[in-house]
């Protein structure tokens, strides 16, 4: 009989099982309740965690990293396995079924799916397929991901901000959607992104919310205008999958070299290819010029018209740091004084820091002739790829351009 089985033994045979299966075998008795459910070393959840769930397995959270490159789990802090698998399936589940989940189920899926775009093992700037996480392997194999993000985006007057918030956030690491496509969603991001009253002293001039904050929903607007002009319209929008995804992992610096900085934990220095957009200033004017409330959409016909036209740019850029400040919250990671030259002519200075809430900012001016005319302000998103007003992708040593 079952019961005669030692628990080792039947905890081996759970570790086989569902998680459906294994809930109800836990109301069969006390003994297998307490087995499942108040064991101290959680070894059950921590092998079903880890194992082959569906298709493809997700990363051991013990080797994670955040996005400073710290590790997610701390010496000496056990990680919670049943919590962070349970979670996991909810998101899995959801993502098939979006209309399903409640407003607390939402709130859980997306920080469970931000959380593991984010907080993966480092990479090295080589980053080779051996180094691919697995947990952005596991998001990019849900294919109902895209379909999720579409649905609630359709949705978002329903959410709160702070939904809205981790819902941008969640699509600006995942990429493209079918629907991005599509005229009136690529006229609704131009529309936000050329609203002059996004821009002021209060939000800091850039993509951040009045506590100082990213405004995750300013920068999803930003990366979608710049998106359209470098990921062509696939033929089969039906199965368009976008690979944006890799470019999420932690990237950690090398082995100290005498052509890397030591003071350069941001990987500043290289050759970057600088990419933005702009409109006749004209448009511009008249688009921002509307009298209207602050809870009344602007008129978009603009940007909807025949002769509306939007240019996008592409230059190299040469990045060198000039100094470095303290920063006290993170000692390893001073603020970085960099200067940007294109043809060898000075045309950019600037600083990349890490701000309150724990994300990578960049500040920079640029101009011509070394008169600095613009400002920009913006936020790296993923490893080496920081995305502002402007479009900043650094070269590998494989990458010549593209």
């Amino acid at each position: 009989m079952l019961s005669d089985l030692p628990l080792e033994i039947v905890e081996q045979i759970l570790s086989w099982s569902t998680l459906v299966a294994i809930a109800r075998f836990a109301q069969t008795c006390r003994v297998y309740h307490s087995l499942i459910y108040e064991a101290r070393d959680q070894h059950l959840w921590r092998t079903l965690f880890l194992a082959d769930l569906g298709v493809f397995r997700v990363d051991d959270p013990r080797k994670c990293r955040t996005p400073l490159g710290e590790p997610l789990v701390p010496p000496g802090v056990d990680f919670d396995w049943r919590s962070g698998l349970q979670r996991r399936v909810l998101a899995e589940t959801i993502i098939a079924k979006p209309a399903s989940c409640n407003a607390d189920e939402l709130n859980v899926v997306l920080a469970t799916l931000v959380g593991m775009a984010l907080n993966t093992p480092p990479a090295t700037a080589a980053y080779t397929s051996s180094e691919i996480s697995l947990n952005l392997v596991w998001l990019a194999a849900q294919s109902g991901l895209g379909a999720f993000l579409e649905y609630w985006h359709a949705r978002r007057h329903t959410l709160t901000p702070e939904q809205r918030q981790r819902l941008a956030h969640l699509h600006t690491l995942f990429g493209l959607t079918t629907s991005d496509f599509s005229p009136a969603h690529r006229v609704e991001s131009r529309a936000y992104v050329y609203d002059m009253c996004k821009y002021r002293a209060e939000n800091e001039w850039g993509p951040f919310r009045l506590d100082g904050s990213v405004n995750w929903e300013h920068l999803l607007a930003v990366q979608h205008v710049m998106a359209m002009y470098i990921v062509m319209p696939p033929k089969d929008l039906v199965n368009f999958t976008t690979g944006f995804l890799p470019y999420c992992q932690t990237e950690l610096p090398g082995k100290q070299t005498s052509s890397v900085r030591y003071d350069d934990w941001a990987g500043v220095e290289g050759t970057y290819t600088c990419s933005f957009c702009f409109i006749d200033h004209r448009v511009l004017l008249e688009f921002n010029e509307q009298e209207v409330s602050d809870n009344e959409p602007r008129d978009t016909s603009l940007f909807e018209a025949s002769e509306f036209l939007e240019v996008f740019r592409s230059f190299p850029v040469s990045m060198h740091i000039t100094g470095t400040n303290a920063n006290p919250r993170h000692p390893t990671r001073p603020d970085i004084f960099f200067k940007g030259n294109v043809h060898n002519m000075h045309t950019m200075v600037g600083t990349v820091r890490v701000a309150e809430d724990d994300t990578i900012r960049w500040s920079f001016t640029s101009g011509e002739d070394d008169q600095m005319i613009w400002s920009s302000e913006g936020v790296q998103i993923g490893a080496g790829d920081p995305v502002g007003p402007f479009w900043l992708r650094k070269h590998t040593a494989e990458v010549s351009g593209d």
